[in-house]
């Protein structure tokens, strides 16, 4: 049974690094009420990634944050491959490359689905989803507040996993 005191929302992303950010972004610029939960808070470092080939300019592009990514970016037009007892291997590259840290780009991202109408809730630790009938209810936490349970319309299940070569798995409902 659906809690009438949990609020609505249409699609429900669990995660505000690219992917889900950038969901997040796309279905509420088609008009979804969108939450985005993120556990940690942004900006935040971020070890991994700082490299986007030229492939990723027309998803930049799509979620309108092309020229803010320019921007803050480096190019990279050239690199090279060490391997140990070997002469590194120079290489150019076909298209240049931006190079942004992961602490500056998720936050650039989550900012755009919040602009865009995303409900974005930093430091909320998903604890639990369970599927209903009609229905989902996420479970999340906010350091020592309890956001609540949020029902959301018609499971669809893992979607949106993967814009244009950003794969992370993340939780959507689609009502």
């Amino acid at each position: 049974m659906t809690d009438p005191r949990a609020p609505q929302i249409d699609v429900l992303v669990i995660g505000a690094g690219p992917a889900g950010s950038a969901a997040a972004a796309i279905l509420a610029e088609r008009g979804r009420r969108v939450r985005l939960l993120e556990k940690d808070r942004f900006p935040r470092p971020k070890v991994c990634g700082e490299f986007l080939s030229a492939t990723a300019r027309p998803s930049l592009e799509r979620l309108g944050v092309l020229e803010r990514v320019e921007a803050a970016a480096e190019t990279i037009r050239r690199g090279s491959v060490h391997l140990p007892g070997a002469d590194p291997v120079a290489f150019e590259l076909p298209r240049p490359a931006l190079g942004l840290s992961r602490f500056l780009l998720d936050d650039l991202l989550a900012s755009r689905a919040r602009e865009l109408g995303a409900d974005l809730r930093f430091a909320a630790r998903v604890l639990a989803v369970d599927r209903e009938p009609n229905h989902l209810r996420a479970f999340a936490f906010s350091f020592f507040l309890v956001t609540g349970t949020f029902t959301v319309g018609s499971f669809v299940g893992p979607v949106l996993s993967s814009i244009n070569g950003w794969s992370e798995m993340h939780l959507a409902a689609i009502g």
